[in-house]
């Protein structure tokens, strides 16, 4: 796993490029609105008004996983979720691009989850599983294992938790 260059200088230099090679559409502005251990994110206004979210990360490869995260997610809430437009990455940096949905916090699901019975325990399992495996044993596999590959690992183990 390598570690990206995600500081607002080079974010701010390359995402029109990625933006508009993506979408077909040039970036107005950009906001800083939140940032953590993954990465920084930004609302970005788009030449024909739209707003959106460009996420920019600080590790190789978890673009793919918020994807795959976020799709698991808008399974099991009937809240209004982002939904991913591009992923883009190169040897330096790795984007994702979704819709922006005002004042949705996608890093607190608790929140978002359907009002059935059955959703919260099978969404905790799937996703508790999924980041203890991620957690512990990524060190040991990361080296051996895609990204497709760790997901089926994760939900061959699944059942037996």
């Amino acid at each position: 796993m390598n570690f990206l260059n995600n500081s607002d200088k080079h974010l701010m230099s390359v995402l029109p490029d990625i933006i508009f090679k993506n979408l077909n559409k040039k970036a107005v502005s950009f906001k800083f609105i939140g940032g953590g251990s993954y990465g920084r994110v930004y609302k970005t206004t788009l030449s024909d008004g739209e707003v959106i979210a460009i996420k920019g990360y600080k590790l190789q490869g978890m673009q793919q996983e918020e994807a795959y995260q976020l799709g698991v997610l808008a399974e099991n809430t009937s809240v209004e979720m982002p939904k991913v437009l591009f992923t883009y990455e190169d040897d330096n940096t790795e984007i994702l691009g979704m819709t922006f949905v005002e004042g949705q916090n996608v890093l607190n699901p608790m929140f978002l989850l359907k009002s059935k019975s059955q959703a919260l325990p099978l969404f905790l399992n799937k996703v508790t599983a999924e980041t203890l495996f991620f957690t512990m044993f990524l060190p040991f596999l990361s080296a051996r294992l895609s990204l497709d590959g760790w997901r089926g690992f994760c939900d061959m183990l699944l059942p037996f938790l």
